[in-house]
């Protein structure tokens, strides 16, 4: 099977609590977390900048809390990583991934270093 999946887990109440039922996950026909303006990962920080706007980014937890809660996230999110300057330049004007069809961007959506933004979403 190729692409993302998301499996479903369906809550049923019963007077003797309560039991999950699993569905069979089914591929996106396209990233769900690509819709939107795309920005970085806010996970992740730029470590450095070179002249030709080429970035180089480290996931940094937020929190030692968040690591735990979560420490499964580096299984599909790289600990560095880098982004051209072309696509950094893309995704300071806004662009969405029908504007940026750049070989790169595929992958780094793949990877969870590009996410889509809600419209008014403020990187911090």
């Amino acid at each position: 099977m190729n692409g993302p999946l998301l499996p479903l887990y369906l809550i049923r109440r019963s007077r003797t609590g309560i039991g999950f039922l699993h569905t069979e996950a089914k591929p996106f026909s396209d990233w769900p977390h690509a819709v939107g303006p795309l920005q970085l990962n806010p996970i992740y920080k730029i470590e450095k900048r070179r002249e030709n706007g080429d970035a180089e980014l480290r996931f940094q937890f937020p929190s030692d809390w968040y690591k735990i809660e979560n420490h499964g996230y580096l299984d599909y999110a790289p600990e560095l990583c880098s982004v051209s300057g072309e696509v950094m330049r893309a995704l300071q004007q806004g662009a969405d991934i029908d504007q940026l069809a750049h070989p790169e961007v595929a992958e780094l959506i793949s990877k969870f270093v590009l996410l889509g933004m809600p419209a008014r979403y403020l990187s911090a």
